[in-house]
């Protein structure tokens, strides 16, 4: 399950961190690290709730994974588009000055900074949507522990 929502999420956070930048990511991974975790709970029909804790956990983290690639994958996208796009209007950027072209280190620092804050969101994103798996999967979990009948 943790695939399917995370390929779903990949596509999903490719796009808005494309066009917003940061700010889907953190709402995006507690939303679908829930939903990995419910369905794992509902497919795998765990005994007890601890089971249905790691199956939601590890769903949601396969999906969070999954969601930081899209984040990586959008700002990408939107650091090699959004300059040019902001030059060629001469618009002012919204999250600060641009580099210099002709200035390697600011360009570096361009990069490695942006691309660094969408990674450090991306691995709290990871924490935050195996965290919401766990939490939906205990409370989709039956308490009962089935006990089997001798007959």
């Amino acid at each position: 399950m943790g695939l399917i929502v995370g390929a779903v999420a990949l596509v999903l956070n490719s796009c808005v961190s494309l066009l917003f930048g940061f700010c889907g990511s953190m709402p995006m991974a507690l939303v679908i690290g829930g939903v990995a975790g419910f369905l794992a709970a509902h497919q795998e029909k765990p005994a007890t709730r601890m089971d249905g804790v790691q199956a939601g956990a590890v769903a949601g983290g396969i999906a969070g994974a999954f969601n930081m690639v899209g984040q990586v994958i959008g700002r990408l996208a939107q650091l090699l588009i959004a300059p040019e796009l902001f030059r060629a209007l001469g618009m002012d950027y919204p999250s600060g000055q641009l580099p210099n072209p002709g200035n390697a280190a600011q360009v570096s620092m361009y990069w490695i900074s942006d691309l660094g804050v969408g990674v450090c969101f991306g691995l709290v994103g990871i924490v935050l949507a195996a965290s919401a798996g766990a939490a939906i999967a205990y409370f989709v979990t039956s308490s009962e522990v089935s006990t089997p009948t001798v007959g």
